[in-house]
């Protein structure tokens, strides 16, 4: 491998991030809000932070977390699709390091009479989305 940089494909995982949020269709969802879980699973290379052990060559979940709060209770959306993307995009957009995000949102209190653990969307999201969103949105513009 002389002459090439090394690769280590690896997956940071987020599990189960609760956050308090007024996504949802119905009047009662977006004035009094509800709970939510969020899954990440982010693609990423560790070959450099592997090896040097040293947080800046790294990831950072903690500013991963917090980015992910931050987009996702900021902006309204009615569709649980719509606020994953949204999430998905400012993280992509936030942090150069991923390569690709898996977001799992979960409603833990769907309006429904069922009881049910959750209920929510999983989305998959490559640079590759993100760049088409964007091409997307300035032909809509």
């Amino acid at each position: 491998m002389s002459g090439s940089k090394m690769k280590l494909p690896a997956t940071i995982i987020v599990e189960h991030l609760e956050l308090h949020a007024f996504h949802g269709y119905y009047v009662h969802e977006s004035s009094f809000g509800q709970h939510f879980a969020i899954d990440l699973e982010l693609s990423v290379d560790i070959a450099k932070s592997a090896v040097s052990d040293q947080l800046t060559d790294a990831l950072n979940y903690g500013l991963v977390i917090a980015s992910t709060r931050r987009l996702f209770v900021e902006k309204r959306h009615k569709l649980l699709e719509a606020a994953a993307f949204a999430l998905g995009q400012g993280l992509l957009q936030e942090f150069a390091a991923i390569d690709a995000i898996r977001i799992r949102v979960k409603k833990l209190a769907p309006p429904v009479p069922e009881k049910l653990a959750y209920a929510g969307v999983d989305v998959h999201m490559t640079r590759e989305h993100l760049a088409l969103a964007v091409e997307s949105a300035a032909k809509d513009a």
